[in-house]
């Protein structure tokens, strides 16, 4: 549960909390033209919680421990979360069957120069519909970057530098 408490200067406090807390557990399938869809990343974050998990050969996933909150899941393939989606968890047991949107995209990033493939170039997509974040993934050895299950919509794409202002990038 949820504890408030007064902290003084100098004082120090034991908290003791548990086993009151509620746990849950989520398990679904992902499906795409009604296909189950079969090494599909899974991402849970929420709470200051990160959980992951893959789809099986059945489209099928699951997570236990799981505190009762609202959770945005990151669904994608590879190194690319391209798909957001909001879940609420509530105490006990919860389902999320969920069909995927199929529109994806597929960026190129070659040399000016000579036009020969720049594999390891980061690749990030924004979309209103991302809930906020940025899909990002890296080029692969043809320098190919992929991202599936896109709703549709417009998107702004960047590659390289620009594809990470966080890292010193420019974003423009």
């Amino acid at each position: 549960g949820l504890t408030y408490f007064e902290l003084l200067a100098g004082e120090d406090k034991v908290l003791e909390i548990g086993p009151g807390l509620a746990t849950a557990t989520l398990a679904g399938t992902l499906t795409a033209d009604g296909a189950p869809e079969s090494g599909i990343s899974v991402t849970l974050i929420g709470g200051g919680i990160i959980k992951a998990s893959r789809t099986d050969e059945d489209g099928s996933y699951s997570f236990d421990g799981l505190l009762p909150q609202t959770y945005t899941a990151l669904i994608g393939t590879g190194m690319a979360s391209s798909h957001a989606t909001e879940i609420l968890i509530e105490a006990g047991d919860n389902r999320f069957d969920h069909e995927l949107p199929t529109g994806g995209l597929e960026v190129r990033v070659v040399r000016e120069s000579d036009g020969t493939p720049v594999p390891g170039t980061p690749v990030t997509a924004s979309s209103d519909d991302s809930l906020g974040n940025p899909i990002m993934t890296l080029t692969d050895s043809d320098g190919v970057a992929l991202f599936r299950f896109l709703n549709p919509g417009p998107y702004q794409v960047s590659a390289g530098s620009a594809a990470m202002p966080m890292l010193g990038g420019d974003a423009e």
